[in-house]
């Protein structure tokens, strides 16, 4: 694993302060007749991800 840099942290930092809103929610379970339900992330969240993936916090 390599060291964390700066970089890293600087790109996932901006998203501290939506998460840390009061009535937050990641997203919502999904459940449709038929289907298996299934979690369904905003899109704060789905950016975070991009971001965590574009920035080698997830390889």
């Amino acid at each position: 694993m390599s060291p964390i840099t700066g970089k890293q942290i600087d790109s996932i930092l901006p998203f501290l302060d939506c998460f840390e809103e009061a009535g937050f929610s990641p997203g919502f379970w999904r459940k449709e007749p038929g289907q298996m339900p299934w979690f369904e992330s905003n899109e704060a969240v789905m950016k975070f991800r991009e971001a965590l993936y574009d920035n080698g916090w997830v390889q």
